[in-house]
């Protein structure tokens, strides 16, 4: 999709979900539409059976003196009138259960088809999120990525619905029209034209304000979604400030313009029925004036008046889902954009497994490396120099804000550099396909430590199933991060749910169980090197001293990068890198020279 904010046809929407579809899907499709022309087919007999059935009940000599009609009822062993009534009731009733009978197992097939294709369209937009560069993801708000594959993704499988719907809403109007256009030509073109025409020009007239509407929608759910984290993240602020009635007030002023603007939608949907019944109404009522004034033959006046009647009872709903299909689709416009440019986006070529590692033998390479973030003019880095032998314990240390954590996201290849490039033993990594490699060599704990609403052990062994978790290896890493002691007094040990970000721990739990997971990733995934980004500052020295003894004495030839502003998490390091204003100050010197 390359026609982002600018208004986009419905057709080129519908093109657009067409491509992105796969080849058996478009095959599921064809199969869909052949069923829908089966049940279109099935409906038009239904009403064709209308006619042999009235003749019959109003005239039953005429049609038993037609020779054609003789000569099926005599072969049919009927010997007088009365006999082939209850046959004839029976085939008409055939029709109608076969037909019932195809659309509702019509709607069931297309049913179990949306939900497919909503999953294929779900999974699809969620693995090019995940798969973006680090760089693309700090660009972006969590909200916008949370309202694409939560809220829009289901507004594009309201959308699948709407036009399986509308398909089949069309198959239906085609087939009952071609039988009422073959009973009485004139009569079924002035019927159907005039509503078709009232529908065709109420979407003319309402394609603007839904465009509108989709692309405020569109905005106002992605604030909504990202005022709910904030205040919810926030929740411990708002209750010791007392400060509820500003984020509800807030709220309130989001989330009021959302909906109006949701039921305006709904009302341009849904309020042409209404009117356009009143219009059928009064139709009927004067066509069956006119063939009542222009038709001599009474069972022919009611034949007609009949067939008009339930083709008009069949065709205006149907009408109408396509009017209201069309508009919904209409208002979820934007949505459909959205969904369609995230699934389009270009990804990196990752194909490898935690067993795949790029060597690392001798050192680490920053060669004059510059870095600035998207839409910066500032540099964040300026002309780093450094080497980092395999198996050093390098300190790094500088203000906040200095760059240190960017120098470390450059390390680990979550960024890669405006200028200048990254070697590892000679290989450049930066920019490369080799990044890829190179990453599965790490082990970081970050900062801010992500832990998932489940059990201590899951998220431990974070990434693995359930079934594939050594447990051993789980408590051992426990035991080394100095938190199994505290696992081991809860009522379900290491099956006990922590909470979503691990709110039922205090800080240094979750900083302990951050680094349990490195240990369990240095024990499982046999990583190289070690990265800690401010991973023990709420933890008290004795504990950090244990967890970092631990760390040192666990594999000689583990590299270890650690940021820190405690001197003290420092002092076993081998040197010391100082950073101010973007820039290394110095370098190879222990803590205890600074």
């Amino acid at each position: 999709m390359t026609k982002k904010n600018k208004d986009v046809s419905n057709f080129y929407l519908l093109k657009g979900i067409w491509k992105a579809l796969k080849v058996k899907r478009k095959r599921q499709f064809f199969l869909c539409s052949l069923l829908m022309i089966f049940s279109g087919i099935a409906e038009t007999l239904s009403i064709a059976s209308i006619i042999p059935f009235i003749n019959f009940l109003l005239s039953p000599n005429e049609i038993w003196d037609n020779n054609l009609t003789y000569i099926i009822f005599s072969k049919l062993g009927f010997t007088n009138i009365e006999d082939p009534l209850i046959g004839i009731v029976c085939l008409f009733t055939s029709t109608i259960i076969i037909a019932g009978f195809f659309r509702i197992f019509t709607l069931w097939v297309i049913s179990k088809f949306i939900s497919i294709l909503a999953t294929d369209f779900s999974l699809e937009s969620f693995r090019m999120s995940l798969y973006q560069p680090y760089s693309v993801h700090i660009s972006k708000n969590s909200s916008e990525v949370v309202a694409l594959n939560s809220v829009e993704i289901n507004q594009l499988a309201d959308v699948f619905t709407y036009f399986l719907r509308m398909l089949l809403a069309m198959t239906y109007v085609f087939f009952i029209l071609i039988a009422v256009f073959l009973f009485d030509t004139k009569l079924a073109l002035i019927s159907f034209l005039i509503f078709i025409f009232i529908y065709f020009s109420l979407t003319i007239l309402s394609r603007f304000y839904l465009r509108r509407n989709s692309i405020f929608i569109s905005n106002y759910r992605q604030k909504q979604i990202k005022f709910l984290n904030e205040g919810l993240g926030s929740i411990k602020e708002i209750i010791i400030d007392n400060n509820h009635m500003f984020y509800i007030k807030n709220f309130f002023k989001i989330d009021q313009p959302l909906r109006k603007k949701i039921a305006e939608n709904d009302f341009i949907s849904n309020s042409p029925k209404a009117l356009v019944e009143t219009i059928a109404f009064m139709y009927l009522a004067f066509l069956a004036l006119y063939v009542v004034m222009t038709s001599s033959n009474g069972i022919l006046l009611l034949t007609k008046i009949t067939v008009i009647a339930v083709s008009c009872q069949k065709v205006l709903p149907q009408l109408q889902q396509i009017y209201a299909s069309w508009t919904r689709i209409s208002g979820n416009s934007k949505a459909i954009e959205k969904v369609l440019y995230s699934i389009n986006q270009s990804i990196p070529n990752i194909n490898i497994s935690h067993k795949s590692k790029l060597e690392f033998k001798n050192q680490i390479f920053l060669n004059n490396i510059f870095f600035k973030y998207k839409d910066s003019k500032k540099y964040v880095l300026n002309g780093i120099n450094l080497k980092i032998k395999k198996s050093e314990r390098i300190g790094i240390i500088g203000q906040t804000g200095t760059g240190k954590s960017t120098l470390v996201d450059l390390l680990i290849g979550l960024l890669n550099p405006s200028k200048g490039n990254i070697f590892v033993d000679k290989i450049k990594i930066s920019n490369s396909k080799k990044i890829d490699l190179w990453r599965s060599n790490i082990a970081y704990i970050p900062q801010d430590i992500y832990f998932a609403d489940s059990s201590i052990i899951e998220n431990i062994a974070c990434g693995l199933k359930r079934e594939d978790i050594d447990i051993t290896k789980v408590i051992e890493s426990a035991k080394r991060s100095q938190i199994h002691d505290f696992i081991s007094k809860l009522p379900l040990g290491y099956e006990t749910i922590i909470g979503e970000m691990g709110i039922k721990l205090s800080g240094g739990q979750r900083q302990r169980l951050g680094i349990a997971r490195a240990f369990f990733n240095l024990y499982s995934r046999k990583k190289e090197i070690l990265v800690l980004d401010e991973a023990t500052s709420a933890l008290d020295f004795k504990i950090e001293d244990l967890i970092m003894r631990q760390l040192y004495e666990l594999n000689k030839n583990l590299t270890i990068i650690i940021i820190s502003h405690r001197y003290k998490t420092l002092e076993k390091c081998d040197r010391i890198i100082e950073i101010k204003n973007g820039s290394i100050i110095s370098d190879n010197k222990k803590i205890s020279d600074i």
